[in-house]
């Protein structure tokens, strides 16, 4: 894992990755929240959604950044102050969904720095759009 200061961060740096959503990932999910959510599991019941089948837990989505802000960037040592998402589109099982995070703002007497955060899935669409706060150690 990386581990940046301040000093090594200016608006525009970013992190991107990708990742193809699986069975195994919703499984690992719903073990680790709970969240056993007919959406998720019984296609027959998806189907009859807006969705037209089964998706991904937004938490996987978010996920995603989440993994950006702790390994990439800011990297290892930092914490989150705030976070907001927004969901624009759902993941399904086989999608690949990348995640992008970019400086918009460096807080050097605060300790702090202000992403920007992305998730698209394989045509290109946003899936998740939002902030993060995090605390530089």
């Amino acid at each position: 894992m990386r581990r940046r200061d301040l000093s090594g961060l200016k608006i525009g740096d970013f992190a991107r990755k990708s990742v193809v959503i699986t069975e195994k990932m919703i499984q690992k999910y719903a073990e680790l929240s709970g969240d056993y959510n007919a959406l998720h599991f019984d296609d027959a019941f998806a189907k009859e959604t807006i969705f037209g089948k089964r998706i991904a837990h937004g938490g996987i989505t978010a996920s995603i950044i989440s993994g950006l802000l702790g390994s990439d960037l800011p990297g290892n040592g930092c914490a989150f102050i705030n976070q907001t998402l927004q969901y624009r589109k759902p993941l399904y099982v086989g999608d690949t969904a990348t995640g992008e995070v970019i400086v918009r703002k460096v807080i050097p007497e605060k300790k702090r720095v202000l992403l920007d955060s992305v998730v698209y899935n394989q045509f290109g669409d946003i899936v998740l759009e939002g902030t993060a706060l995090m605390l530089v150690m």
